[in-house]
């Protein structure tokens, strides 16, 4: 599976970078984070790399988020587990929205935070800003590292 998404991004660029990072933040164990690395060492803008990974984080959160909360608890057992679904849950009654934020700055699965905070009915908007504040401050570091390396 990880030559397989190599090869996507590989041969799509920036949209074969998106597509991962959606995917990662949908359903796929793969973190981004050493493609951002791969993009800039190789050459490609901090700036363009770090909008197309953002960018399919944010949409494959928002997916998540949906998912979650329209297909619940049910799917979300069956593709993730019980136990990290009761992970989840204890996680959520102790930080609430800051969940989010630390899931998405650190390398938590990220999509199982995004799927819990739509069973959970957690509010949208502070869902997004935290989303936005943790995936993008953490892929514009890792961008910014990267720069440092070439």
């Amino acid at each position: 599976m990880q030559e397989f998404f190599s090869n996507l991004v590989e041969q799509w660029g920036d949209l074969g970078l998106f597509l991962f990072s959606y995917t990662e933040s949908v359903f796929q164990p793969f973190p981004v984070d050493p493609f951002i690395v791969l993009f800039i060492t190789q050459g490609s803008p901090v700036a363009s790399t770090v909008f197309w990974a953002s960018l399919g984080a944010m949409l494959g959160a928002i997916t998540s988020y949906f998912l979650g909360k329209y297909l619940g608890e049910p799917v979300f057992l069956k593709l993730f587990s019980q136990k990290n679904y009761h992970k989840g849950e204890a996680f959520f009654e102790k930080w609430g929205i800051w969940a989010v934020l630390f899931a998405a700055v650190t390398p938590l699965p990220f999509k199982i935070i995004a799927w819990l905070a739509g069973i959970f009915e957690m509010p949208f908007l502070p869902f997004i800003i935290m989303t936005f504040i943790g995936r993008v401050g953490r892929f514009v570091l890792v961008g910014y590292l990267a720069s440092k390396i070439v």
